[in-house]
């Protein structure tokens, strides 16, 4: 029976009949589509809309630079000049008013952070591992220093000495003016930003999860403060409290003196910046799930959240820039917004090329902004003129009048009075003239509204009828409504020229039979000769009468485009045309089926095929498929070591251009599916193309196109980078491999590393070392196993944006992983257990497939006891239960905070706080896996 279902459904011509029987369906629908929402155009849009500006034509762009590579800060501005770094290593000065380059000035490495200005000089750290001063004029170097890492920010300046933070671990203190070292603080982890400077202290956190009160004369510790996680961003000094992001979701309000706690704030996910501080209140981005990204405005005194406003990704690394009534702030999702600050209302959003990592620089009535398209933005932070705009602090004249942004209070440039007084106080170059709209007569030049237009005289008839707004018998003579010529559309005999309306037509006689039928509207015996009965019924067949719905018409026709015609052939039917459609279509099945089984008849004596032999063919030693051009596909693997199957019929595709990740359980199989679409292991079943090729017969062919790194580095550890590089190069047949291994290694920052011997690497960098000599070839398609397995967060950080800009450049990207983090980079994400595939699909298509289509229900309890989980799990209205500390994520079909909270009291659970929030990557790979990442 298997057999027979199985040819069923690949059967060709099952396929084509179902297809017209599909074709008939929708032809018959779509004959009456007028009852059809999708072919209505008169309902609601109920879809989520944005009455924003997306790519505001009233945001006037000032100028845009174009740099090499991505931007990831905001410029610098000082003075007429505004300063920026780019990932091409980089440090650029412009003109603020123009754009055009002043000077540029070449590190070794990425310079991805925004200078410093003090005085005459600039101030910029480099991925080069060197601290630069330059002078901001001219450009020239002043002095270097190296640290023992990459610097990921500018320094801070204070007084005579600079302050910054190493990804070696240590704060160094310089002399601004010399370069000479002062002192030299170590932490336990990298230190991403440079300290906050207030009095005599300096402020920093560090990846060892501590924040840091340093003296900044001696660099000896005051005191430090542990969060639970990276606090990677410097601190925000406000009065005698310091506020600080982690990635442990928290912002944490700080004594400044002693590093006692005030108050900490929950976001949805992990915070990467600093607060800024304004007034009573603070504003801080967080990543609040793997797609998702807020700005929340917190009371500074208690930490209360006032407000919170969320972004189509995750928000900027660094903190909002605010400035009068407003905050402004970048977005993965590729915007810059401006906001409310009391509010948090969208003011306006303004998109670039690529996402924006940073927040604007505020100057004037401009924003300066960077973003990773390459560019950098300058545009107005007001608007200008003719601009919409809702108060006068958003125009750049300062005045908003009627929701316009104009260049006065009182602006009578669009002829009526903008002064925001009433029309009666108006000046009289403000009244409106003759023939514009009115509400009421003071607005009008001449002081008439008639009928909402302004005219000269309360009766008037220019327009020729009685507009005085008295019934038609009390107008003055002038005003009578003209008479209507024959033809013409009347309701009585007085609107006719000929006072003969007959049948709502005016005539020329009252019996009218120039249109061939009695036009009296008496019965047919008392028409005159010519309006016979006959002549007229038989006419009157063909006649076209005016209508607006069928009701209008006799029996036998039907509405259409305004006239009465004969009934439509199909008409009698149309109530039916469901049932015929269905009718065909099981005429096709059953036609289909008999063709089926006709085919499958065989000798008695023939064995019965099982779906074993179906499944367990030969490997094929023919050239592949030409179906699989384009694209990789797998189909049926099955792979077995001893008695364990390892892939258990795995069937998948994987399109050109994509970047996707494996992830489950260990040992679900997910190596070994990536060994087997490169021919490392050859399945015991089933097929493999890559691009056509199959891999147990055209690995030289594949060899040329995709690039495999796998799990554990296979390289020569007492060569150097560059010898390894030079042996990869050699192998693969690359004849100038000295400038395409000098700009691979740079791509994956080992630049500075070529002469290391490759045992003296980092884990990291060994990782990015076996990548780069995959590139080395310019592979196609590159399969990663494991890329990140080992490595700390920073260093998986790395490898992932490395993997996501080759995507962007093209490449075909497939990695297995157990980190449900660096799924946020892929285009889909595989989910596989027990050597099955469970499913394929994007994050938002996972989400969707859940109960509650991805949304949860979050509670954070006082103590989680599993008596209380088991009950819990146990009711009808609960789908699944994922556990994190005191954290409850509650799966059920229509999430509902009362209902569960509830339900949870009443089983005595204690409740600090609940909501309904967004399943993330974890969340989606237990549900479907049951089964806890292995991170933890």
């Amino acid at each position: 029976m298997k057999f027979l279902c199985f040819k069923f459904w690949r059967s060709r011509n099952l396929r084509k009949m179902i297809t017209v029987g599909v074709v008939l369906i929708l032809l018959s629908q779509i004959s009456v589509a007028e009852d059809w929402p999708m072919f209505r155009h008169d309902l609601e849009h109920t879809g989520e809309t944005s009455d924003v500006i997306e790519n505001p034509e009233d945001l006037e762009l000032k100028w845009k630079f174009k740099t090499e590579e991505g931007v990831g800060s905001s410029p610098a501005v000082s003075g007429d000049h505004v300063y920026v770094g780019s990932r091409e290593g980089y440090v650029y000065c412009f003109d603020k008013n123009t754009g055009k380059e002043i000077w540029k000035f070449k590190t070794g490495d990425w310079a991805d952070s925004s200078p410093a200005v003090s005085e005459n000089y600039v101030y910029v750290g480099s991925n080069d591992w060197y601290i630069y001063s330059l002078d901001k004029n001219t450009g020239k170097e002043i002095w270097k220093f190296k640290t023992g890492s990459w610097v990921g920010s500018s320094p801070a300046v204070s007084e005579n000495y600079v302050y910054v933070g190493s990804r070696d671990g240590y704060v160094y203190c310089f002399d601004k003016n010399t370069g000479k070292l002062k002192w030299k603080f170590k932490t336990e982890g990298g230190v991403g930003s440079s300290p906050a400077v207030s009095g005599d202290y300096v402020y920093v956190g560090s990846g060892d999860s501590y924040v840091y009160c340093l003296d900044k004369n001696i660099g000896e510790e005051i005191w430090k403060f542990k969060t639970g996680d990276w606090a990677d961003s410097s601190p925000t000094v406000s009065g005698n409290y310091i506020y600080v992001g982690s990635k442990d979701s928290y912002i944490y309000c700080l004594d400044k003196n002693i590093g006692e706690l005030k108050w900490k704030f929950k976001t949805g996910f992990a915070v990467y910046s600093s607060p800024a501080v304004s007034s009573s209140y603070i504003y801080v981005g967080s990543f609040d799930s793997s797609s998702d990204g807020y700005i929340y405005c917190l009371d500074k005194n208690t930490g209360k959240e006032i407000w919170k406003f969320k972004t189509g990704f995750l928000v900027s690394i660094s903190s909002p820039t605010v400035s009068g009534n407003y905050i402004y702030f970048g977005s993965s999702d590729n915007y810059t917004y401006c906001l409310d600050k009391n509010t948090g209302n969208l003011i306006w959003k303004f998109k670039t090329g690529d996402g924006v990592s940073s927040s604007p620089t505020i100057s004037g009535n401009y924003v300066y902004v960077g973003s990773w398209d390459g560019y950098v933005y300058a545009f107005a932070a007001l608007k200008p003129m003719d601009s919409s705009c809702s108060e006068d602090s958003d125009c750049q004249s300062n005045h908003c009048v009627h929701g316009v942004c104009r260049t006065t209070d009182t602006y009578c440039g669009d002829n009526y009075c903008d002064s925001g007084e009433t029309y009666s106080s108006c000046p009289s170059d403000c009244k409106k003239p003759d023939g514009s709209s009115c509400l009421n007569a003071s607005e009008c030049s001449d002081g008439y509204c008639v009928h909402s237009v302004c005219r000269s005289s309360s009766i008037y008839c220019g327009d020729g009828y009685c507009d005085t707004g008295e019934t038609y018998s009390s107008c003055s003579k002038d005003c009578e409504a003209p008479k209507r010529s024959n033809s013409e559309i009347c309701s009585s005999n007085s609107d006719c020229e000929s006072n003969r309306c007959v049948h709502n037509i005016c005539r020329p006689t009252d019996p009218y039979c120039g249109d061939d039928y009695c036009d009296t509207g008496e019965d047919y015996d008392s028409c005159p000769s010519d309006c016979s009965s006959e002549v007229a019924e038989e006419m009157h067949d063909t006649v076209k009468t005016t209508c607006s719905s069928d009701a209008d018409c006799e029996d036998g026709e039907v509405c259409r485009d305004i006239e009465c015609i004969g009934e439509p052939f199909y008409q009698p039917i149309m109530p039916y045309i469901n049932y015929i459609a269905a009718f065909l279509v099981i005429i096709v099945l059953i036609v289909s089926l008999w063709i089926v089984v006709k085919k499958l008849r065989k000798p008695k004596d023939a064995p019965e095929p099982t779906l074993a032999t179906i499944e367990k063919k030969p490997i094929s030693t023919e050239k592949p498929l030409s179906k699989a051009k384009g694209k990789i596909f797998c189909r049926n693997l099955l792979k077995s070591y001893k008695n364990t199957k390892v892939l258990k019929s795995v069937s998948v595709e994987f399109e050109e251009g994509k970047i996707y990740g494996i992830v489950g359980p260990s040992g679900c199989g997910k190596s070994r599916l990536v060994e087997c679409l490169i021919g490392r292991i050859t399945p015991d079943s089933g097929d493999v193309s890559v691009f056509g090729y199959d891999p147990r017969v055209n690995m030289k062919e594949i060899n040329e196109v995709v690039g495999f790194v796998p799990q554990h580095p296979e390289l020569y550890p007492e060569q150097t980078v560059w010898q390894n590089m030079q042996n990869s190069a050699i192998k693969w047949g690359i004849a100038d491999f000295e400038k395409v291994c000098s700009e691979i290694l740079k791509s994956v920052d080992l630049a500075d590393r070529r002469d290391v011997v490759a045992k003296n690497l980092s884990g990291g960098q060994i990782k990015r070392l076996s990548l780069a000599m995959e590139l080395i070839r310019d592979p196609r398609v590159l399969l990663l196993d494991e890329p990140t397995t080992g490595l700390d967060p920073g260093m998986r950080t790395k490898i992932m944006t490395i993997l996501d800009n080759l995507n962007k450049r093209g490449k075909t990207v497939i990695f297995s992983t157990h980190y449900m983090d660096e799924i946020d980079i892929c285009d889909e994400v595989l989910i596989m257990k027990n050597g099955g595939l469970i499913i394929k699909s994007t994050v938002e298509g996972l989400k969707r497939k859940t109960p509650g289509r991805g949304r949860v229900v979050e509670v954070t309890l006082e103590r989680v006891g599993k008596s209380l989980v088991m009950e819990l799990e146990k009711d009808r209205g609960v789908d699944k239960i994922i556990e994190s500390g005191r954290i409850l994520r509650v799966f059920t079909h229509e999430p509902n905070v009362a209902e569960i909270t509830n339900k949870i009291t009443k089983l005595g659970g204690v409740i600090e706080a609940s909501r309904i929030t967004q399943a993330d990557m974890r969340d989606l790979f237990i549900y479907f896996t049951d089964t806890y990442p292995e991170e933890e």
